[in-house]
């Protein structure tokens, strides 16, 4: 296969392993049909994918296994498609629309502050199990 392909192909792997995930979270876990008051499931995956970037960042910097296309597969691909920006930034939107204007606030802050805080926690820990 063509070197400069592979990374394209690695981000298409692991962003269909991602999205995927991403799908059995909503569907079977939160059994999500419709949107419901608090969007629990895009809330979830982006708490733990931000968590999980935070710590693999540290991870596989500092391990000699993976290969450049391996992180892009898992950090850009997997990570990126579990995690959904649009998804968060459409409920917040539509929580707006339908008036619930202290829940769409508090969704929206109390998202990027959490997914911040979780950023921070994987990289603490991963500094603290892989340093």
């Amino acid at each position: 296969m063509n070197q400069h392909l592979l990374p394209v192909v690695a981000v298409a792997v692991g962003g269909a392993l991602g999205a995927v995930l991403r799908y059995l979270v909503a569907v079977r876990v939160f059994g999500v049909a419709a949107m419901p008051v608090w969007p629990w499931a895009t809330f979830s995956v982006n708490l733990l994918g931000s968590f999980l970037f935070g710590l693999l960042v540290v991870a596989l910097a500092s391990s000699q296994v993976f290969s450049d296309n391996m992180r892009l597969a898992i950090m850009t691909g997997l990570l990126g498609a579990f995690t959904t920006y649009s998804t968060f930034a459409f409920e917040v939107l539509r929580l707006f629309q339908s008036r619930a204007l202290t829940l769409a606030i508090g969704y929206g802050f109390g998202t990027l502050c959490a997914c911040v805080a979780a950023a921070a926690l994987g990289l603490w820990l991963g500094r603290l199990l892989f340093e």
